[in-house]
């Protein structure tokens, strides 16, 4: 190849890999972006290529773009009409092979919620909602009966209960206390497993009145907070018999809940998890909101995990790209420090092998 030509040639793949590192950043795929960019600084610095050694990089970058082409269509937004329809026929599908009557679920006042016992509604099958108020702010109270309202007026399977556990719990509090079980605890832990009680004890309630009706517990978690950051209590809100919105996102649970009809309440109301009493949502106690932890979720997808942990630990923006902002780097640590923390929420529980003391 001539000299001219090959410059040619270098110049042709150095625009062409410009243009799929720019999607591929648009695309947050950052590990990618940096083997591109270890390219074209290569491709900068040399003044002259073997043929065999263009079509090397000709293969790496094609492969790349390919990659993430694909990955454009995966992303595609999601038909909500068909998705309503698909979730509530997985439900009416698993209750009919569990040969369970129907559902039994909890009615917050928030997004979640509503969502999932609107899709538990639409299977047509007995469906018990409950308001389980444990010092409930009056707003959250409000909204869950308005949408108890609204299922019942739209669907004739729906039968609600309202059940008042503050009683219940003040008493297990107390009882605690008493036990000597929080002495020496600092006030902060103490409220921390005392909010977490509160989920733990209507998990139970759950449970009681689907045993007794031959209905199955309907989770409510969505991708983010049951696969991302663990933001749920384990045996609480985390112990259902399924989960049918844990791959959507929040974003994605709000343009369901539009396409639904959920009341506008719920619809505008900031999300919270209902379990202190100073009225803290989920974006206070989290530092991050939830689009922000989406993006950060599915860069963090793209990254790997010693990176991720050293950046973490260290602070050095170097194990991340190069490009993010403060913010984001900020979110990042945020996501990464509460998905490794919660691990052990999304996994089965570790058991100890003996299987190397069993006798030949």
């Amino acid at each position: 190849m001539s000299n001219q030509s090959e410059e040619t040639s270098q110049s042709v793949i150095l625009d062409f890999l410009k243009d799929i590192k720019n999607l591929v950043v648009r695309k947050q795929s950052y590990s990618d972006a940096a083997i591109l960019r270890e390219l074209e600084k290569i491709f900068v610095s040399t003044e002259t290529f073997k043929d065999e050694t263009l079509m090397s990089f000709i293969s790496i970058i094609k492969t790349l773009k390919a990659k993430h082409m694909d990955n454009t269509e995966k992303q595609k937004p999601l038909n909500y009409s068909e998705t309503k329809h698909a979730l509530s026929n997985w439900l009416l599908d698993y209750a009919k092979n569990a040969k369970m009557e129907g559902y039994v679920i909890g009615v917050s006042g928030g997004i979640d919620s509503a969502v999932c016992s609107t899709l538990c509604a639409m299977t047509g099958l007995s469906l018990i909602v409950i308001r389980m108020s444990i010092h409930q702010a009056p707003d959250q109270a409000d909204r869950g009966a308005k949408h108890i309202d609204w299922l019942k007026a739209n669907f004739p399977n729906v039968k609600s209960l309202d059940i008042d556990l503050t009683d219940s719990y003040d008493k297990e509090i107390e009882s605690l206390q008493k036990s000597g079980a929080f002495d020496g605890i600092s006030d902060e832990q103490i409220f921390l497993a005392s909010a977490n009680t509160r989920s733990r004890l209507r998990m139970v309630t759950l449970y009681g009145v689907g045993g007794a009706h031959k209905l199955l517990v309907c989770g409510t978690g969505n991708k983010v907070e049951d696969y991302g950051i663990g933001f749920f209590t384990k045996f609480g809100d985390g112990g259902v018999d399924l989960s049918p919105i844990g791959e959507l996102t929040k974003t994605e649970v709000y343009e369901l809940a539009a396409e639904m009809g959920v009341i506008q309440e719920i619809l505008d109301a900031r999300p919270t998890d209902g379990l202190w009493t100073d009225g803290r949502t989920d974006e206070d106690q989290i530092g991050a909101t939830y689009p922000e932890l989406e993006w950060a979720m599915a860069y963090c997808d793209t990254q790997k995990g010693y990176d991720l942990d050293l950046f973490v630990t260290t602070g050095m923006k170097e194990f991340v790209d190069d490009s993010l902002t403060e913010r984001q780097r900020e979110v990042v640590k945020i996501y990464w420090k509460r998905h490794k923390a919660n691990m052990h929420k999304m996994a089965m529980p570790p058991i100890c092998s003996v299987s190397n003391l069993r006798k030949a």
